[in-house]
């Protein structure tokens, strides 16, 4: 078995979030040369948010990271809830979000080649 670690930027555009102020987003990433993934988590690497029309008195800041399914052999559905508010939770913002999804893995086997030695030259 061997760890994965795979740094995933993610950039949103200003937008408009939900009732209560949640922007919801939702990723799949590929863990390359892996036979299956054993189990995965996703934890948060670093974010710059910010309102995009005016200034803001900032009432709250929330980014939340869930494994949303593990697709064997090599895929990770994952998501990222992201609210800025202020009085309401309706205003616009933007930003981006890096995530660092941390995978368990089995590896493909190594198959292993019998070495033929030096080329024969001829006469």
């Amino acid at each position: 078995m061997a760890i994965r670690l795979l740094n995933v930027p993610i950039v949103f555009d200003s937008g408009l979030a939900g009732p209560l102020g949640f922007r919801n987003i939702q990723r799949t990433v590929s863990v390359p040369s892996v036979q299956s993934i054993l189990r995965a988590e996703v934890a948060l690497n670093g974010f710059a948010i910010n309102y995009t029309d005016k200034d803001h008195h900032l009432r709250s800041l929330l980014i939340d990271t869930d494994i949303l399914a593990i697709r064997n052999p090599n895929q990770i559905d994952f998501q990222i809830q992201v609210a800025l508010t202020d009085k309401k939770p309706d205003d616009p913002f933007e930003g981006w979000v890096s995530v660092l999804v941390i995978a368990e893995v089995v590896e493909l086997p190594v198959v292993e080649t019998e070495d033929p030695g030096p080329p024969v030259l001829g006469d």
